[in-house]
């Protein structure tokens, strides 16, 4: 049953994915809220960055990066790994850690949300 529900309208801000969810992925879901006068960088920033895990990391399967429509500023990620190792090597990968000591002072507030993925599908390219 479900007991809350909300939908958020978004745009697009970076989604990238691989084709396969085989095995037991890991998912997270980040909610930030990024101070609007710096939302540019930020946004160049997190491209940059979800580019290099989709190309340089067998182990992320997917990030997505949506922004509230109404609020741009506040973004909510989406992120699919192979399993806990693949994760924990993405957080500890040289082109994250960059990214995060740049977005870090643009950041006015981060929610980390961990989950229990029951239902995953990519289309296939």
């Amino acid at each position: 049953m479900v007991t809350r529900r909300q939908v958020h309208e978004t745009l697009p801000v970076r989604l990238r994915a691989k084709d396969s969810l085989a095995g037991a992925p890991l998912v997270r879901i980040a909610l930030l809220d990024i101070d609007p006068a710096q939302l540019a960088a930020y946004r160049a920033a997190v491209s940059e960055e979800i580019d290099d895990s989709i190309r340089l990391e067998p182990g992320v399967l997917s990030i997505s990066a949506p922004a509230l429509k109404d609020q741009p500023h506040q973004l909510r990620f989406f992120e699919i790994y192979a399993d806990a190792a693949a994760c924990r090597r993405h957080l500890d990968s040289a082109h994250f850690r960059k990214c995060v000591d740049i977005t870090r002072p643009m950041i006015a507030s981060r929610r980390l949300l961990e989950t229990t993925p029951l239902f995953l599908s990519l289309r296939p390219r």
